[in-house]
Order: C-alpha cells, then sequence, then structure tokens
C-alpha cells in the first residue's frame, strides 16, 4: 500500500518528508479537454497526494453508493468509469 505522497510521517522522534508525484494530465475523450486543474495551494499541498485539482465531474449514483461516470466541464460528454478486477483505475 502507498502512503499519500508528500506526508509527514514521524519515524522516532524526526519527520520525514515525501516527494509529491505530479498529477497527470488526463484528456476528455469526447472534446480533448485538459482536465488537470489549477495546482493545489502548498498551504493545504499536503493533505492531498497530487499537485492539481482535477476538473472533471463525478456522475454519482446513491444506489450504488458510487461515482458511476464523469463528466467534461466544457463540452458536458459523459464516459464510464474504468475497472479491472483489482477495482477502480480511475
Amino acid at each position: 500500500m502507498s502512503r499519500p505522497a508528500n506526508a509527514l510521517k514521524e519515524m522516532r522522534g524526526t519527520v520525514e518528508i515525501e516527494e509529491k508525484e505530479e498529477t497527470p494530465i488526463t484528456y476528455c475523450p469526447h472534446c480533448n479537454a485538459n482536465l488537470r486543474g489549477e495546482p493545489i495551494p502548498e498551504n493545504i499541498a499536503h493533505h492531498y497526494s497530487g499537485t492539481h485539482w482535477g476538473r472533471r465531474i463525478g456522475i454519482y449514483d446513491f444506489e450504488l453508493d458510487r461515482v458511476v461516470k464523469w463528466e467534461c466541464p466544457d463540452c458536458h460528454g459523459t464516459w464510464e468509469r474504468k475497472w479491472d478486477q483489482n477495482g477502480w483505475l480511475e
């Protein structure tokens, strides 16, 4: 199990700061819009694993209690979430 990037971790009285991986750029499959949002402000970035906010909108199904589709904020096209036998990929 991976630890959150840039997480503070106490180890025998010392603090270790892990390097943060840059949020990958994803694109809308309909209009090819860049779905990586603005950078996360440094004063709260330690709470998140990525470096940027995401722009895609999650379409939530209350009966299934999960996000089942994504929506592009630019063209409003939707697409299914991808998953495999190990769980959700996105």
